[in-house]
């Protein structure tokens, strides 16, 4: 009997090591000027992101738009998509910055208490307008962020974009 309950011990622990592992040290937290320090002042390039998000991971794709390429960068965070983020115009001659981040996951924190998933009442943001899949708002508080919704009985909390050019 004894044997069973260490063993058992030893399994509950080795469980409880395995999740506190799926959760990241630092959360990255977006605010009004970005998240953590990244921001239209930061290069787009991933040895110029990755130290500002230790622990995320990124990978660089090139999307087709219209038969237009561009790039993006999606960081993950143990395979999870948790945010993207889109380079100003591609210029031969300019280097590039960020110019936006699409947050996508609740492995990034924000300091507006706003949780992907949530559910709000229109009345609850000073400007929104619609579109076929989506509804976008903005806060007056929240300068250079909008809210992506989706709408279904409710509007539905589905994304963060930040962007300083707004």
């Amino acid at each position: 009997m004894k044997n069973y309950i260490n063993s058992l011990m030893i399994l509950l622990f080795l469980t409880a090591c395995s999740q506190e592992h799926t959760k990241p040290l630092n959360y990255p937290i977006l605010n009004n000027n970005g998240v953590n320090s990244i921001n239209e002042k930061t290069p787009y390039e991933s040895r110029f992101i990755l130290p500002k998000i230790l622990g995320y991971s990124i990978d660089e794709l090139t999307t087709f738009t219209n038969g237009i390429s561009s790039n993006i960068m999606r960081v993950h965070y143990h395979n999870k998509e948790v945010m993207l983020i889109i380079p100003t115009k591609k210029d031969k001659y300019i280097k590039r910055y960020v110019k936006e981040i699409i947050i996508t996951d609740n492995y990034i924190k924000n300091s507006f208490n706003l949780k992907i998933g949530d559910i709000f009442d229109k009345t609850a943001f000073s400007t929104c307008t619609k579109s076929k899949e989506k509804i976008i708002c903005k806060k007056d508080d929240f300068k250079n962020i909008k809210i992506v919704f989706t709408k279904e009985k409710d509007y539905i909390l589905k994304e963060f974009i930040w962007s300083k050019s707004d």
